[in-house]
């Protein structure tokens, strides 16, 4: 379907109706020639923070907000699907 000019050798494929993912994956992991093969993850955030004052990050997500441009932001709300971190303070033991 797809290839990138960037990444060479990165191709999106369709398979076949019928074709179980689980096989098709199989196979392609098999063949000498694929390095790896995975399927195409969609992640949606699905929670946003509880800060009063998130609306107001226009960094963070961008809807306009302050006369801002609408989307010019790091995506950070869908990038939260992912990963929220973590925060670990750690002291000294000595």
């Amino acid at each position: 379907m797809r290839s990138w000019g960037s990444i060479e050798g990165l191709q999106l494929v369709r398979l076949a109706t019928g074709t179980h993912l689980k096989d098709a994956l199989r196979a392609y992991r098999q063949n000498r020639n694929v390095l790896y093969a995975e399927p195409n993850y969609i992640y949606h955030a699905l929670t946003t923070p509880n800060d009063p004052k998130f609306p107001q990050l226009w960094g963070l997500q961008n809807t306009g907000q302050n006369l801002g441009t609408v989307g010019a932001d790091i995506h950070a709300t869908q990038a939260w699907g992912l990963t929220t971190g973590s925060f670990k303070c750690c002291r000294r033991s000595d």
